[in-house]
């Protein structure tokens, strides 16, 4: 596989996960999210199963090295903003942590799209 054909692919992911978030996050402050709505539930379990060393499909594990570039820390606090959207009410520091994941996401994405351009050149 090419090296955009490799990037195309992570962007994909990058953007689906962004998308999810501003989902999310835009349910959450409108005070319409429940823990069993779709979005709510799907980046659950992708924040879990991103926190994961194991069990995981490659694709959840490539997302989860390029988002924290190794800290541990971030592997963590995904595994509890997962399970803090299960609950049925989530306080202000969640949607301030899902807010600032999504500008770690942002920053990767516009990365990503820079990487891919730069190898079409």
């Amino acid at each position: 596989m090419s090296d955009v054909g490799v990037y195309a692919g992570l962007y994909d992911q990058i953007d689906s996960l962004a998308r999810l978030l501003d989902d999310v996050l835009i349910a959450l402050k409108s005070g319409d999210s429940r823990p069993h709505d779709v979005a709510r539930h799907q980046l659950s379990d992708l924040l879990i199963q991103m926190s994961c060393d194991a069990g995981v499909d490659l694709s959840k594990k490539r997302l989860s090295i390029v988002l924290c570039e190794g800290k541990v820390s971030d592997r963590t606090a995904w595994a509890q903003m997962g399970r803090a959207l299960q609950e049925s009410s989530v306080d202000s520091t969640l949607t301030a942590r899902l807010e600032a994941l999504a500008d770690v996401v942002e920053n990767r994405r516009t990365r990503t799209l820079a990487s891919m351009r730069g190898r079409l050149r």
